[in-house]
């Protein structure tokens, strides 16, 4: 089992906690600010939602060793 898979899941929950919460500091940061600017704040929480998601699902294909993450790297 490879523990990468949790923090790259626990990143994704993280992720959907800040979207859902609609935290100020992450919709207001530089990062997100052109992401905000060009699909509106409501828009970003859906896209970060949705790569939340994909994280938690790759995460836990990576721990449980169905997905190797030296496969990704290729």
């Amino acid at each position: 089992m490879n523990r990468i898979g949790l923090v790259i899941a626990g990143l994704g929950v993280f992720l959907i906690m800040g979207a859902i919460s609609n935290w100020d500091w992450m919709y207001n940061s530089s990062r997100t600010r052109l992401l905000v600017f060009f699909i509106t704040r409501t828009g970003a929480r859906i896209f970060h939602i949705i790569l939340g998601i994909v994280m938690i699902v790759f995460g836990l294909l990576i721990f449980l060793d169905i997905l190797h993450a030296s496969e990704l790297a290729k």
